[in-house]
């Protein structure tokens, strides 16, 4: 086992396919959405559901609307504001 191939692989081990990093992404993602999803279970109250939902919505509609044309900034705003979108949308659906 001490020969190398010139790949730089020892000879005999296959290599290892990494995920790539949009699939930590993604994953991420779901991991976050899971918790709003739960977040929003433990909320019983109605009236404190729809409140948070709506606030969590104009929050999100403001970091949209106001992300400026700096192009990572921006970028990184407006897609926090879909989150936070995305988060008051599940927080107040309605089962």
């Amino acid at each position: 086992m001490g020969l190398f191939a010139p790949s730089g692989l020892s000879v005999g081990v296959k290599a290892e396919r990494r995920p790539s990093l949009v699939f930590y992404q993604l994953e991420s993602i779901v991991r976050l959405l899971d918790a709003w999803y739960f977040f929003a279970a433990m909320i019983r109250n109605p009236r404190t559901k729809r409140f948070l939902s709506v606030t969590l919505l104009i929050l999100g509609g403001l970091l949209m609307f106001l992300a400026p044309e700096n192009i990572w900034i921006g970028a990184l705003l407006f897609v926090l504001g879909v989150g936070v979108e995305i988060a008051g949308l599940v927080l107040g659906h309605r089962k």
